[in-house]
């Protein structure tokens, strides 16, 4: 009986230190899942929140997945392992189903990482987001291995949605028989879907999107009332917006920050070797605008140099609704270039050998007087040679 009784007992040893050593196994790789807000902290709709996979303890692995099982109003971004973008794959069925993973296969991993893996999620919907990481068959290129995984699932909460608001206070101009398309925003804009109530003009729509857009067949003034909706759910204020098509455009606008100015019937500011696509993107609705040379031709090559005389149109069909003409300083023969010929032109001007008029005369008056002058040449020489830049 005595040595049944020690026999159970040298067992229970033997078993205990299996136990134990079992237990000392499975940790030998240690994971830990972390975000970069807080757990349990808030954020809104529309945030990113990245997750973040450390390996605090590696025995040494090769073979396995690292699955990220997000919560449904979560939509999956990037992600990346060991430093190097790739793409977690979603399954699509088996036990796994509906959880986003990373394959790792055929290099064995060995030391720790801090940030081992990573993965971004948008915040696409109302409640509480989460995330459970989890690593599935993990294999040290001999036997699946079980890792132990700290704080396997990160909480968040949402904060509360509030009824959106539309930001759009008004439409730029359409004109009958053009291409037109807006686009009306409001806040959390992503989640919007817009209505509207009124009359748009012939051939307009306005897209769930918010996107105003088509080719008016009609002109006047159109009134609208428009809602926005948050995620199905919380209804903006409506807000009343007008549309104005015009029967043809009205005047050449410039884009914000151009650089350029449209005095009287001068477009000023332009530079030498400015190109015709470069003109062009400094001008709002660029595709009803045509530019045609000093002597009348329509210019089409986007490489060709603007000089001064050239002129600058805004179409409506064959008709030139708006026209200004190309000041460019310095450049009095009109090839677009500041050279010896345009020095030598205004210094005979100046000598009295030789006649400027109209707008080259405005170009040769690089100082900005009434009248070309002698520092008005040899400005541009010192231009020509490199020591002055008369565009500074």
């Amino acid at each position: 009986m005595r040595s049944k009784r020690l026999m159970a007992a040298v067992l229970s040893v033997i078993m205990l230190a299996l136990t134990v050593f079992s237990v000392h196994a499975e940790s030998g790789i240690v994971f830990s899942f972390s975000s970069d807000k807080p757990s349990g902290s808030e954020v809104s709709l529309g945030d990113t929140v990245t997750y973040t996979v450390s390996l605090d303890a590696n025995s040494g692995f090769a073979f396995g997945t690292l699955y990220f099982d997000a919560s449904d109003n979560l939509t999956y971004i990037s992600s990346t392992y060991k430093g190097e973008s790739v793409t977690a794959e979603k399954a699509v069925a088996g036990e796994n189903a509906g959880a986003y993973g990373i394959i790792i296969a055929g290099e064995t991993v060995t030391g720790t990482d801090p940030e081992l893996c990573t993965i971004t999620f948008k915040v696409t919907g109302k409640g509480d987001i989460s995330v459970r990481f989890y690593v599935y068959q993990l294999n040290d290129g001999n036997a699946h291995v079980t890792p132990s995984v700290s704080n396997g699932t990160v909480t968040h909460t949402v904060k509360e949605l509030v009824k959106p608001v539309i930001t759009t206070s008004s439409l730029p101009e359409a004109v009958m028989g053009y291409e037109y398309s807006c686009k009306i925003v409001g806040s959390d804009d992503e989640f919007l879907t817009y209505s509207y109530e009124g009359t748009l003009p012939s051939g307009m729509t306005l897209d769930q999107d918010g996107t105003l857009s088509g080719t008016p067949t009609q002109f006047g003034s159109f009134k609208i009332t428009v809602k926005a909706t948050l995620l199905g759910e919380l209804i903006s204020d409506p807000k009343e917006l007008t549309l104005t098509a015009l029967e043809k455009p009205r005047a050449l606008e410039l884009e914000s920050g151009s650089g350029y100015e449209i005095d009287g019937e001068r477009l000023r500011g332009v530079i030498e070797e400015t190109t015709l696509s470069t003109l062009l993107d400094r001008f709002k609705n660029k595709e009803r605008i045509k530019v045609f040379d000093g002597d009348g031709a329509e210019v089409t090559a986007s490489d060709e140099y603007v000089g001064t005389g050239y002129t600058v149109s805004l179409m409506h069909g064959d008709e030139k609704v708006h026209t200004v003409a190309v000041v460019v300083l310095g450049d009095v023969n009109g090839n677009g270039r500041v050279d010896s010929n345009d020095y030598q032109r205004i210094r005979r001007y100046v000598i009295g050998t030789y006649n400027i008029e109209g707008i080259y005369f405005d170009a040769a008056r690089v100082s900005g007087g009434s009248d070309i002058r002698p520092v008005d040449y040899q400005r541009v020489r010192r231009h020509v040679i490199g020591s002055y830049n008369i565009f500074e």
